[in-house]
């Protein structure tokens, strides 16, 4: 896999596509220029001659909508789905996290998450 930016996707194909990091916000960017980045986001669509792949997070440090021009894409053309039972099944698995082993940082993010949801963190 060879990263780049949509910039650069102007003119080669490649089988698989993935597209990451769709969010509002995020992609478009709050300060950029929505027509370019529309136009951006035809050329990435149409870079995949097999499959597109979009991603976006359910959270991301207050992002976490799915960018508006994932909406633009005709349903005939999309297969939606979630990762997030498939990582339930597998996190299960794997037993809990001993967040003593986590750094700093880290766990004063989970447990900012969980008071922000409400929840009660586990340690």
């Amino acid at each position: 896999m060879r990263p780049m930016t949509l910039h650069k996707a102007k003119g080669p194909e490649f089988p698989h596509v993935f597209l990451a990091a769709w969010e509002a916000g995020v992609f478009p960017s709050d300060c950029g220029d929505a027509d370019e980045e529309r136009r951006l986001t035809f050329v990435a669509l149409t870079r995949g001659m097999r499959r597109v792949s979009i991603s976006y997070c359910g959270f991301r440090r207050g992002f976490g909508a799915p960018s508006l021009f994932i909406d633009d894409i005709p349903d005939a053309h999309c297969v939606k789905g979630s990762f997030h039972a498939a990582d339930q099944r597998r996190d299960a698995a794997r037993g809990p996290v001993d967040r003593r082993r986590l750094p700093n940082h880290l766990r004063k993010a989970l447990s900012k998450a969980a008071k922000k949801q409400g929840g009660n963190e586990a340690h």
